[in-house]
């Protein structure tokens, strides 16, 4: 049982290496967009979310999902067109595209790991 459980473990629990890698990603991204905010007074803050956030992504396949929060005021037009021009800006060296969900979201892929960014109202 026990080598079972040690085989599984090796393929679904990330390495100290991959995870090291991941986060020199996420750093990397999550600086990139936060440049791209500062020029829109509608978006309040940025906050990692997913598997990646909560530490409970598998080895090779963790997404990075960066969230942009917008006030409540901003109208879904406006989160939706403001959103991709900060996706597209920030991640504009890896060939994004958008994709959809609730809003559309902006998705490129670095180094085999897709970094998506999404946006959402602040609610609290």
């Amino acid at each position: 049982m026990k080598q079972i459980i040690s085989k599984i473990a090796k393929t679904t629990i990330p390495s100290n290496t991959i995870q090291k890698a991941k986060k020199e990603i996420a750093d990397k991204v999550y600086n990139l967009v936060e440049k791209e905010i500062q020029k829109y007074s509608e978006v309040i803050e940025l906050e990692f979310g997913g598997s990646y956030a909560k530490d409970t992504w598998l080895s090779k396949n963790a997404d990075i999902d960066i969230f942009i929060k917008f006030k409540k005021s901003t109208s879904e037009e406006k989160l939706e067109s403001i959103s991709k021009e900060i996706g597209f800006e920030s991640l504009k060296k890896y060939s994004p595209y958008v994709r959809y969900s609730q809003h559309p979201y902006v998705e490129a892929k670095i180094k085999d790991t897709k970094i998506n960014i999404v946006p959402c109202y602040d609610v609290k």
